[in-house]
């Protein structure tokens, strides 16, 4: 019978090859576990820094901004698309065509109620009741953002910033917007005290003040933010404050690369830009302000759309080109969508 087990010098050589494998394969284990060490306590780290809030960090993507972009294109890129930064213009061009849909902010429209029609979603139209119990889907907060080097220095910003957050609720449902929870309008101030060091009372001295302030605001805040600047002047006050009308994204860029005191957004800072303006040796703050809901809204002389549900408002800004690819029995006009950029 045939021996197939090795003998001699060839079964030394067989167990020399099996421990140098052995090494081989011991090494790249623990190779292996060395590195899902080091991701475990990358991503134990990751998680640390968000509780607490921003962090800066390359190798992670941002979800928010991710997310964002990918609806953004979607829409920038449907056919028969018109973008505006300006509100008024939005409003004025949805007025002339009956077979266009819009994106505007109550706030926009709040003052001429008549000139567009609101679509409720799903059978719900946004007000106070709808917006502030979240059953209204179309709503994001508003916030005014500055630096906290800005806010330290005690100068007309941040005196500005403070007269901006004490008198904002006075203004905000007046002007068509939503108030902010109770909670988040606590903190704001709060957090402005504690960024400036100053106490409530030097808000009232600011007829004191000269000196000029850039804000860049989104097309959203730019009513509220011309009845604080109006009432400012009114209380006495010198300083000369220049709105302009960008985007949220143009504000925060103008603030990061120090171009604008304050940035008026409707929306949080994302995390790349809270790191462009750390690589200026900035530090964004943002003070949540108002709630704002975003309307869609049609022209007057649409009489075929009575309300729209979350399916069709996603096709009728992405994928349809016609009323009636929604809705066969639409008319086979062609869908003009204006929205802001």
């Amino acid at each position: 019978m045939k021996n197939d087990y090795p003998e001699g010098a060839q079964l030394q050589q067989f167990i020399k090859r099996r421990r140098h494998m052995g090494v081989f394969w011991r090494s790249l284990f623990l190779l292996a576990t060395t590195l899902g060490v080091l991701v475990l306590m990358v991503l134990l780290l990751t998680i640390i820094n968000d509780s607490f809030g921003f962090v800066a960090m390359q190798y992670k993507a941002e979800p928010e901004t991710l997310l964002l972009q990918y609806h953004r294109n979607r829409i920038l890129e449907a056919p028969q698309t018109e973008i505006s930064e300006n509100g008024d213009d939005l409003a004025a061009r949805i007025r002339q065509q009956n077979h266009a849909i819009g994106i505007l902010s109550m706030a926009r429209i709040h003052n001429e109620p008549d000139a567009l029609r609101l679509a409720p979603i799903d059978g719900v139209a946004p007000n106070v009741q709808t917006v502030t119990s979240g059953d209204y889907m179309l709503s994001r907060p508003l916030f005014l953002v500055t630096t906290q080097e800005t806010l330290q220095d005690q100068g007309p910003t941040a005196i500005f910033t403070g007269y901006y957050l004490r008198n904002a609720y006075q203004l905000v449902e007046e002007l068509g917007y939503f108030p902010a929870p109770e909670q988040a309008i606590s903190q704001s101030w709060e957090q402005w005290q504690q960024s400036t060091g100053l106490p409530p009372s030097a808000i009232g001295d600011h007829r004191q003040l000269a000196g000029d302030i850039s804000i860049v605001s989104s097309a959203a805040l730019i009513p509220l933010t011309q009845a604080m600047i109006k009432r400012n002047q009114q209380d006495g006050a010198s300083l000369q404050v220049s709105v302009e009308e960008g985007g949220s994204a143009a504000g925060l860029r103008a603030l990061c690369e120090g171009n604008a005191d304050i940035a008026m957004t409707s929306r949080p800072v994302l995390r790349e830009e809270w790191q462009s303006c750390q690589r200026n040796h900035l530090t964004p703050i943002a003070f949540r302000i108002a709630t704002d809901a975003i309307a869609v809204v049609i022209n007057q002389e649409n009489t075929w759309v009575d309300g729209l549900t979350k399916a069709e408002v996603q096709r009728l800004f992405t994928d349809a080109s016609n009323w009636s690819d929604v809705r066969s029995s639409w008319p086979t006009q062609p869908v003009m969508r204006w929205i802001p950029g």
